[in-house]
């Protein structure tokens, strides 16, 4: 049980880096898309500085650390803009929709913290996989699946609440919400690759 206690509780951390990206962290037998976009730029910044990779894996997770999370909330408005442009008419003020953007991106949030990890823990029981991050990423495509699902059915009952608009148009709006999701967090990823690499 104590295992099983500390299993989740690590996990949960893996579930907030793995789709809200509170912390990348880089690994040299890890394939990364920015190092792919920018290829050379680590490197050339290694022998810039005269440091080695450990060192400078270490020095990224620090300050990204920070940076992710004044980065995520730059999203609210971002969100709340595009709710505003879809519902003006229903609720004239921005204020609302900013409110209904902080209420998505708090229930996404949880999702990736508490529902992920748990998931995962049991894929890891089932699968006998050696950790909660390897087994996510085996099933990386099931887990992207259900989190648009959720995020889908989340915000299209809080849009229908909120705005009171038909079904059809709400469902239609979270669907393409949920799917830009993903979207968007690629270029979280990379704008905190690349101002997390400025900064050092």
């Amino acid at each position: 049980m104590g295992d099983a206690h500390r299993q989740l509780c690590a996990s949960a951390k893996v579930g907030i880096r793995r789709a809200a990206n509170a912390a990348y962290v880089f690994h040299p037998n890890r394939s990364s898309r920015y190092l792919v976009a920018r290829p050379g730029l680590v490197e050339r910044y290694l022998e810039e500085e005269k440091i080695d990779f450990a060192a400078f894996e270490m020095k990224y997770n620090e300050r990204t650390n920070v940076l992710s999370k004044t980065l995520i909330f730059l999203f609210i408005p971002i969100f709340a803009a595009i709710f505003y442009a879809l519902f003006f008419r229903r609720r004239p003020y921005f204020v609302e929709h900013a409110v209904v953007a902080i209420h998505l991106w708090s229930f996404i949030l949880l999702l990736l913290a508490l529902i992920v990890p748990a998931i995962g823990l049991a894929l890891m029981w089932w699968s006998k996989a050696p950790s909660i991050s390897a087994v996510l990423a085996s099933h990386d495509n099931s887990v992207s699946i259900f989190l648009q699902g959720c995020i889908a059915v989340y915000l299209a009952l809080i849009l229908r609440r909120v705005c009171a608009v038909t079904y059809w148009y709400c469902a239609s709006v979270a669907l393409l919400i949920a799917w830009f999701f993903f979207q968007v967090v690629w270029l979280y990823r990379f704008l905190l690759f690349t101002i997390t690499l400025h900064s050092l």
